[in-house]
């Protein structure tokens, strides 16, 4: 095989030839493998293309990592035997992009295959595209209408003296909050288009560029939109240049794709709103015999759909975060940790999550559990982590290795008032992060959350069918509630009131709050000198303590000297102690408002409050 090098113009012949014959693209709807696209991307991902004698292998840079994309190639084995030698060749090499017909092909190798609805691809009819007739596309339709009797508006192919009103658009677009990761791209596109099976257009209102489309014609038969941007001060821009477009170039053909969303929720709403006929779902491949496991580990233990699985196994675990036991190679138990941030005691502190313990049927009930634990409250200590958290299934099992519950859950109280609502779907993280904040404002306690958290809370939330919903009372907002198929997977009330709405039944779900109630998120201190280092106490606190703390579950001992002054404490090793405390009394004396202890103190908390489960 020829070594990596830019993929050029002339590769194009030579990539078609191959792939018009491959029985897995009789079908292909997708966009990775037009060639249009892959060149219009060359320098943004930096594409490389390597040849061997009877295939191509292509690879990129996406989000700073180097991915492969589906082997270029004429028949199955050929098709086979290019991803068993790139995967022999590159152990960490990941192959992204494939559709489930090349999916299939791979089955039965020992490769870890996860569905990526991020780079799913949305398929549409043309003939819906262009005539946006139905009641499904009342609404779309009247936006076009409407935005043709507001603007004289012309649309037009580009022209190279059209770059600079180009860039203007660009620069609104960004202006306005929209993702600029494609903005070489498009320029490299508009400078590509001779000799290639792509076409450029713009809305024009007046002497300003409202919209532009590059879409190409793929060998497949079927029509990419490649880029489509707008100013949104321009109503129903959107909608316009989408379908004068499809009018335009795709009245001769069946299918018309437009690419993935990336995840981003209001993008994935932009493109659900013209009803696409189906997703094309992509594949990632890659081989590590460790993450396969876990995967099936966890699928085995939960009832949790697969969707959500593959995707919280492509983007939330990571291998560093998997704790696992092997008994003759292969894994027989293991668990996942997350890091959150718990805002508590006057700072933020890094909080390890841990979440999807599994044993395997045949090794449960030997304690696998609990070595787990020990494994990760190990690491924890080793990289100066005192606290540890998880959402219990068991309350007994965790209690048993120190865990206590920091957070109670109740149902909402008799006597708050109901209040006739209305549902408002959102997929605006910041302000579902402001109302979050607003929410936990005076808590002494919280697991932060921030935009970013909820935007990937939603990627993963579309996985199990959830969306977030507004509450509104008028046009006073109450919170929000995430919900699906009739139940409430959270509830975050701004105001001590009960939402009444048909098929929601809100007195029924429990809320997190301080004092006694149903266990909810639980916590353990791993390391207690750790812990009174990095604690921040009243100024005015000044204490000379010995201690001695037993870790039950370590079946460790740590004695300690502490001196609190000036909101600090100083911690030293010592031999005579005057107390005895374990680590689960310690968290109890921490988080517990009414613990009864000498150490009790030193901690004031009453407030805290966590809305996390995984």
């Amino acid at each position: 095989m020829e070594g990596f090098r830019p993929l050029e113009r002339h590769d194009k012949q030579r990539i078609n030839a191959l792939l018009i014959h491959a029985p897995w693209m009789k079908t292909y709807t997708s966009s990775e493998l037009v060639f249009e696209n892959l060149y219009a991307w060359r320098q943004a991902e930096s594409i490389e293309i390597a040849w061997s004698e009877d295939h191509a292998l292509l690879r990129c840079v996406n989000n700073n990592q180097a991915v492969y994309m589906p082997p270029v190639a004429a028949s199955k084995s050929v098709f086979v035997k290019a991803v068993k030698a790139l995967l022999s060749h590159d152990p960490q090499a990941r192959i992204v992009g494939l559709t489930k017909p090349m999916k299939t092909m791979l089955d039965k190798l020992d490769v870890v295959l996860l569905a990526d609805d991020r780079l799913a691809e949305y398929i549409y009819r043309a003939k819906d595209m262009i005539a946006l007739r139905g009641s499904l596309y009342h609404r779309k339709r009247n936006q076009f209408n409407q935005f043709a009797k507001t603007y004289a508006y012309r649309f037009e192919s580009y022209r190279i003296e059209d770059k600079p009103a180009v860039a203007d658009l660009l620069d609104r677009y960004r202006h306005h909050g929209g993702n600029d990761d494609d903005h070489q791209a498009v320029l490299d596109a508009l400078d590509q288009l001779d000799g290639l099976d792509m076409c450029a257009d713009l809305l024009w209102v007046d002497h300003v560029v409202v919209a532009l489309s590059i879409i190409a014609k793929s060998i497949f038969r079927h029509g990419v939109v490649m880029f489509e941007k707008a100013d949104i001060d321009y109503s129903g821009s959107y909608t316009a240049v989408a379908r004068l477009a499809a009018d335009r170039h795709f009245a001769d053909i069946r299918y018309i794709t437009r690419q993935e969303d990336l995840g981003v929720p209001a993008l994935r709403r932009a493109k659900q709103s013209f009803y696409p006929l189906r997703k094309e779902m992509k594949y990632v491949c890659f081989h590590d015999p460790v993450i396969k496991q876990m995967h099936a580990l966890y699928l085995d233990a939960f009832d949790d759909p697969l969707p959500y699985v593959d995707h919280l196994f492509l983007y939330e675990t990571t291998r560093d975060g998997m704790v696992i036991i092997e008994k003759d190679g292969n894994v027989v138990s293991g668990q996942h940790v997350f890091m959150k941030t718990l805002v508590f005691m006057n700072k933020t502190w890094d909080c390890p999550f841990v979440v999807g313990t599994a044993t395997d049927k045949a090794h449960r009930r030997q304690g696998h559990m609990r070595a787990l634990m020990r494994q990760t409250i190990t690491s924890c200590r080793d990289k100066a982590l005192p606290l540890l958290a998880l959402y219990p299934e068991t309350i007994d099992v965790y209690h048993a290795m120190g865990f206590v519950p920091y957070v109670f859950e109740h149902t909402p109280q008799i006597h708050w008032p109901t209040v006739a609502v209305r549902l408002e779907q959102t997929v605006d993280a910041s302000w579902l992060a402001a109302l979050y904040a607003q929410a936990v404002e005076g808590r002494q306690g919280h697991m932060k959350r921030d935009e970013n958290w909820y935007v990937r809370k939603m990627q993963a939330m579309t996985q199990l069918d959830l969306s977030y919903d507004l509450i509104y009372d008028g046009k006073t907002c109450l919170g929000y509630v995430l919900h699906g198929h009739g139940e409430i997977e959270e509830w975050l009330p701004l105001r001590e009131v009960l939402p009444v709405v048909e098929g929601l039944d809100f007195s029924r779900h429990l809320l997190p709050g301080a004092g006694k109630g149903k266990s909810g998120q639980m916590i353990r201190i791993t390391d207690a000198a750790l812990f009174f280092k990095q604690c921040r106490f009243d100024q005015g606190l000044k204490h000379d303590l010995r201690i001695r703390f037993i870790d039950d579950l370590l079946a460790t001992s740590q004695t300690l000297h502490i001196i609190i002054q000036n909101g600090c404490a100083s911690v030293e090793p010592c031999d005579m102690f005057d107390l005895t405390v374990n680590m689960a009394d310690l968290a109890k004396v921490v988080f517990w408002p009414d613990a009864s202890h000498p150490l009790k103190m030193l901690f004031k908390i009453d407030s805290l409050v966590s809305y996390d489960k995984y």
